[in-house]
């Protein structure tokens, strides 16, 4: 947290409720509703803003901190429209099964996964995709 604060104060947690409760649009509320949608990436940043705001209101606050600052530093895919997909848009109506199916075709896929460990020979990769791997994850989580 930008403002250093040594503590969480219930003034905080409420601020960021608050804030997380504002993005959600009057017109959604609802009982099957009541939090914003998964992808807003604008709450992040607002409740930063206003747990800053909290802080520095209580006198908590370690370090002289920005709270529009604050907020703006949690949201460099916002600032750079960067995280969402682009959407291309026409005249005519898609589904969302059509417009899934573009993506798709537009990228190649949708979904990557890629290796934490740099994969730099093939001995590296033995490694990592060994038959025994599954059981050495396994035992070094506490899993069985």
């Amino acid at each position: 947290m930008d403002a250093r604060a040594s503590r969480i104060y219930d003034e905080m947690l409420i601020a960021a409720a608050d804030a997380i409760a504002a993005r959600v649009p009057e017109k959604e509320i609802g009982p099957d509703r009541i939090v914003p949608r998964v992808l807003d990436l604008r709450v992040g940043p607002a409740v930063a803003e206003a747990v800053a705001n909290a802080a520095v209101a209580l006198g908590v606050a370690r370090a002289d901190v920005d709270p529009p600052t604050s907020g703006a530093r949690q949201a460099p895919g916002v600032r750079r429209g960067v995280g969402l997909v682009d959407h291309v848009f026409s005249s005519e109506q898609k589904s969302l099964g059509d417009e899934a199916l573009e993506l798709h075709r537009r990228y190649r896929g949708v979904i990557e996964i890629r290796s934490k460990v740099p994969l730099k020979d093939e001995h590296t990769l033995l490694i990592i995709a060994s038959p025994a791997s599954p059981a050495r994850c396994r035992r070094s989580s506490g899993t069985r």
